[in-house]
């Protein structure tokens, strides 16, 4: 059942990931070398950058768009649980670039 409601607010926050992922971008690029430098990188990058901010905003306003318009079943809720999954598996990758750290 879908639910007729334009009291949505996806796009805001699909604006708000975005525009927040670009300021953990900012911070965390700031915190390991300067401000300065994160500036420079997100000029240089800022092709690679803003696309990958706007996807990703994309991506939370349609999350928050059907969690709000469609009631959630056993279908929505297991695909959604094999996507984050696949996600988690994919990126995972990453948590290999901390061992030197510890």
């Amino acid at each position: 059942m879908v639910k007729n409601n334009k009291d949505s607010n996806a796009v805001f926050y699909g604006v708000l990931a975005g525009v927040g992922l670009l300021f953990i971008y900012l911070i965390l690029i700031s915190l390991l070398n300067s401000f300065n430098f994160a500036l420079l990188n997100l000029k240089s990058y800022w092709y690679l950058i803003f696309p990958l901010a706007a996807g990703f905003g994309a991506q939370i306003g349609l999350l928050t768009a059907i969690r709000h318009s469609a009631q959630t079943s056993v279908a929505v809720g297991s695909t959604s649980a094999v996507s984050g999954s696949s996600m988690l598996a994919c990126c995972s990758h990453f948590a290999l670039n901390l061992i030197p750290l510890a």
